[in-house]
């Protein structure tokens, strides 16, 4: 009897249906109890198992299939990824670069590890996310010449990097100081609506292209001055899922991971409606947010962001009765829900970032001090403080970012009898969101609470 091979799980795998990630992983699964020195299988679970948001195992099966495979470009450039979603990005752009600097990667590995360069440069301080757009567009540039290749492998990895590079392009130009950006945005994501179309319609992706360029869209729409409306972008996204799902045969990785796309979609559109005014819209697209993304916190469990992007979207829901219903019994009803995640430790990532983060525990704070609960509102906002302090140190966001939490924290030490943390360089009632309760009655305000993180002020060219 001729022992069972590992290649048929392979074979199999391969040709199973995209979409089908519980019966891909399970057959790659078996081929490496099988065969458990094959860096290429290694690696193609890697990068099934980061796509459904199993980041940690991926990275061990990418860091095991480069140990086997040292020359093998990529698996290098997959461990690189995984890396990036784990947070650690200094291994991440040693992985990439050493990619680059090699000579043996083809045009379109080269092309996806600059693609990935760029997308790490955009994590940087902000001097570093100043090569975030000339490093994706030397990604287009390379990718531009293989689209079309005759190699069926090739043109799909060439236009896939393509549409992530131009969506990234236009995330960074939303948040930069260009002139007429709101029109270059919008020029930028009808270029990558224009390719997804192109790769549906060739076989090259499903119907989740049209969920990441919706979702993309509302991400950098809702960095614009003023922001753009979101519904028809949610209209998008919620088609597009249905869409996708009606092609997935029930399989659950997959539809975690749309419903994962779909609930951020729906949370952008709720930071979106939060800052044009519209508090009806807000708390609804902020509800069915968190009808969609609470379920999946633990099948994510594995991204260091996780808990941080549902934290957000509690504070965000609570923000929008805090300062359009001036409800801060209600606010703080979903600020319990996210001050416990909002307070754990998490690295500067694509959902997260120091300006934010610092943001929210400070404007939670408000609604804290003023439903008298004093202690927690310091506590809180003194959190938030050094969040804001980090940032600034690390050259993320910049100095003037610490004036208004700086300020409240000062005004509520006061208040309750502590030492101030340090003294602000200007008046503090032109500083703060908290109203000092001295000699008048009046109530503490919260001017700007759950407005858009500092961080995201424009940069000078």
């Amino acid at each position: 009897v001729q022992p069972i091979q590992a290649a048929p799980f392979v074979e199999r795998a391969e040709r199973c249906p995209a979409t089908q990630y519980t019966h891909r992983i399970a057959d790659l699964e078996t081929a490496i109890e099988l065969d458990p020195s094959n860096a290429q299988t290694l690696c193609r679970l890697a990068e099934l198992k980061i796509a459904v948001g199993q980041a940690a195992s991926a990275e061990k099966l990418a860091a095991k299939a480069v140990e086997l495979a040292p020359e093998n470009d990529v698996c290098r450039l997959q461990w690189s990824q995984c890396l990036k979603q784990l947070a650690r990005y200094d291994r991440a752009v040693e992985e990439a670069r050493t990619v680059l600097e090699g000579k043996m990667a083809t045009p379109v590995i080269r092309a996806a590890a600059l693609e990935q360069m760029g997308v790490l440069a955009a994590l940087g301080s902000k001097e570093v996310q100043e090569r975030a757009v000339p490093l994706h567009n030397k990604a287009i540039e390379l990718a531009d010449g293989l689209a079309a290749s005759d190699e069926p492998a090739v043109a799909t990895a060439a236009n896939q990097i393509l549409l992530n590079a131009h969506l990234s392009i236009a995330e960074r130009i939303a948040v930069g100081d260009w002139q007429g950006k709101d029109e270059v945005v919008g020029q930028w994501i009808s270029r990558s609506s224009a390719l997804a179309e192109q790769m549906i319609v060739t076989g090259q992706g499903d119907f989740s292209l049209r969920l990441q360029v919706a979702v993309s869209a509302l991400t950098a729409g809702g960095r614009l001055q003023p922001p753009v409306d979101p519904k028809l972008w949610v209209a998008e996204a919620e088609q597009a899922a249905a869409d996708y799902e009606a092609t997935i045969d029930g399989d659950v990785h997959a539809r975690n991971r749309m419903n994962w796309q779909l609930g951020m979609a729906y949370f952008y559109a709720a930071e979106i409606q939060h800052r044009r005014g519209e508090a009806d819209l807000a708390i609804r697209y902020g509800e069915l947010a968190d009808a969609t993304l609470s379920p999946l916190a633990e099948a994510r469990s594995e991204l260091p962001d996780t808990g941080y992007a549902l934290g957000r979207l509690y504070f965000q829901i609570g923000a929008v009765h805090a300062v359009h219903q001036h409800d801060h019994d209600v606010a703080c009803q979903w600020y319990d829900r996210a001050a416990a995640l909002l307070m754990e430790p998490v690295p500067f990532t694509t959902l997260a970032n120091p300006g934010q983060h610092g943001d929210a525990l400070v404007s939670m704070g408000v609604s804290y001090w003023e439903v008298g609960q004093r202690e927690r509102a310091y506590e809180l906002t003194e959190a938030g403080v050094q969040l804001v302090e980090q940032g600034v140190a690390e050259g993320l966001i910049a100095a003037e970012t610490l004036t208004v939490p700086q300020g409240n924290l000062n005004a509520m030490a006061r208040a309750l009898g502590k030492a101030e943390v340090s003294t602000p360089q200007q008046p503090i009632e032109s500083r703060t969101q908290v109203a000092r309760k001295s000699r008048s009655n009046s109530r503490p305000q919260a001017r700007t609470a759950g407005r858009a993180s500092t961080n995201e002020a424009s940069r000078r060219r």
